[in-house]
């Protein structure tokens, strides 16, 4: 596969209140909405449908074509210099908006901690870039 040069371009980001539909304790998984469609978030930006496909195809033919557990690194603060204290593992863009499943390192004292904090719902939103 040909790589292609880097854009530079600017990121943003904007956080977004989440729902957590589901958990798994054993596990330290979580999964639920990331993202809603139809909501202007801080950016004036909306998620339309079918924002999500291109990305969600490449992430699953990474996933498979390089044998990955995740689609990609769930960052702490968008944090590349930190060791990621998760990954997003399977998401589905639905009706609703796009719905993740995350894992988290509960062998990581962030792990362990950002898990606490979002089933006790003291984290109520997520941000993606």
């Amino acid at each position: 596969m040909t790589r292609l040069a880097k854009v530079e371009r600017k990121v943003e980001y904007f956080p977004i209140s989440c729902e957590i539909k589901e958990f798994n304790d054993e596990k330290y998984q979580f999964g639920g909405y990331l993202n809603f469609k139809n909501n202007i978030d801080y950016g004036e930006d909306r998620t339309m449908d079918g924002a999500f496909a291109v990305t969600l195809n490449d992430s699953y033919a990474r996933k498979i074509a390089q044998n990955l557990d995740y689609l990609a690194p769930y960052l702490w603060n968008h944090d590349y210099s930190l060791i990621p204290p998760g990954g997003i593992y399977d998401a589905n863009e639905d009706k609703k908006g796009l719905y993740t499943w995350v894992q988290l390192n509960p062998e990581m004292q962030l792990g362990r901690e950002l898990y606490s904090s979002i089933k006790q719902r003291m984290m109520l939103k997520q941000s993606m870039g």
